[in-house]
């Protein structure tokens, strides 16, 4: 009954004007599928404002990116949309990386038909600075639009690298190792790495980790178990990482579920950690080990 409740409680937290032209139409069947994803980069040379980037135009969706604003709060893409469909159409843009690193603003909107509209993709300063970004230079997402009810036809599907500042000003993060690291596996496919791990008052036992996937795939890294104070439990934490991206992840021992257990102070932790390939569960893994958490 422990180990059901455990389960069930133990959770990860980790995480345009535009000018088109056409009647409305449906998305048929020929749409491309989730799995049919292409990439582009566009770059930004003008620092001016007013500027049009166009990321995506075609004869259902358009997408510009009208201004990059920098404050003292942070940094935005100033964005517009136009809808050509006669359904409303939902836009995402997942897996954002800025610099490198995963800083994803779960960013979802939705265009009415046959209308435009504008919105803000924005970063605070405060979480740039905490995984060690200073300035937005290269941005890298995957965008997704599709009409409402119909998430499998997507009207766009493609990844997207945007350099704010031009292509010759971009400098990807690089993490610096330190004293205090507990390095879980450093190896020519992965790197993961337990930053900090603390009790955490109202929170519980909370383990931070950095995980760098220097492979040319998408990889997934997972704790599927973790025994704590000879206690086997399951986190249930999985992450997505995007290749050559690298990204902070938290994972929580919840309050609730250690005071169940009777535990007031952490002795032992051993992760069960796995990073692999996301699209192909059956090749060799990049990292596999149970860890033993130095407990300090």
């Amino acid at each position: 009954m422990i180990k059901k409740i455990c389960g069930i409680l133990v959770i990860s937290m980790i995480a345009l004007s535009l000018y088109g032209c056409g009647g409305p139409r449906d998305v048929g069947s020929e749409g491309p599928k989730a799995s049919d994803v292409t990439s582009s980069e566009l770059s930004i040379e003008s620092e001016k404002s007013g500027f049009s980037l166009k990321v995506v135009k075609n004869s259902d969706l358009s997408v510009y990116i009208t201004d990059v604003e920098k404050s003292e709060e942070g940094y935005s893409f100033d964005l517009a949309f136009e809808n050509r469909t006669n359904k409303p159409v939902k836009v995402d843009f997942l897996k954002v990386a800025v610099d490198g690193v995963m800083c994803d603003p779960y960013f979802q909107t939705t265009i009415d038909p046959i209308s435009k509209s504008t919105d803000k993709l924005t970063w605070s300063k405060k979480d740039l600075e905490r995984v060690g970004v200073s300035d937005l230079g290269q941005v890298d997402f995957t965008l997704q639009a599709y009409q409402e009810g119909d998430d499998v036809n997507k009207i766009v599907n493609e990844k997207f690298t945007i350099y704010p500042q031009g292509k010759n000003k971009a400098k990807l993060v690089t993490r610096q190792d330190q004293e205090t690291d507990q390095v879980i596996a450093d190896n020519e496919n992965a790197k993961v790495v337990v930053t900090a791990a603390a009790m955490v008052k109202d929170l519980g036992y909370v383990v931070k980790v950095y995980a760098e996937n220097k492979t040319d795939f998408d990889a997934r890294l997972s704790v599927s178990e973790a025994v704590v104070n000879d206690v086997t439990l399951r986190p249930e934490f999985l992450e997505d990482i995007p290749a050559k991206r690298a990204g902070y992840y938290t994972l929580y021992f919840g309050v609730d579920v250690l005071r169940v257990l009777n535990i007031e102070q952490i002795n032992s932790v051993i992760l069960k950690t796995t990073m692999y390939n996301a699209k192909d569960i059956n090749a060799a893994p990049l990292v596999q080990t149970d860890f033993n958490l130095k407990v300090k």
